[in-house]
């Protein structure tokens, strides 16, 4: 990002909510990204919304427009064996690991790909 001044201006910041009033909290301190020089495995893309979507959307329909359809397929394609994906299933239940991933429900099956985390069973999002 240093190397590209003009991207890191438009950067958006990082937010996240205030345990006791729920207000939200914009602060770098919670940005991953700050000081990384490495690579973090897909970490770091950055586009504009409007093509990031665009992005998606060829993903999730798999028309072959930005990947071949078997690529995409192979994203989404479960890679950890039992033993791997037990201990995703450990690391899982540290809250700040949970909520870095998504904030899934601790206990539901998830497994990983080369796409990133992969939920393998139905969960409820809808708030109560």
């Amino acid at each position: 990002m240093d190397e590209c001044p003009q991207m890191k201006a438009k950067l958006a910041g990082t937010t996240t909510r205030d345990p006791a009033g729920g207000k939200k909290v914009l602060g770098i301190e919670n940005d991953l990204m700050v000081g990384i020089a490495e690579d973090m495995g897909g970490g770091g893309a950055f586009a504009a919304p409007g093509d990031f979507m665009k992005i998606l959307k060829s993903l999730l329909q798999n028309d072959g427009k930005l990947l071949q359809p078997k690529t995409v397929d192979e994203m989404f394609t479960t890679q950890l064996n039992e033993t791997c994906q037990d201990a995703l299933m450990k690391e899982m239940r540290i809250p700040a690991v949970n909520q870095m991933l998504g904030a899934f429900p601790p206990d539901c099956k998830k497994n990983w790909g080369f796409g990133g985390l992969i939920v393998e069973e139905d969960i409820d999002h809808s708030l109560h």
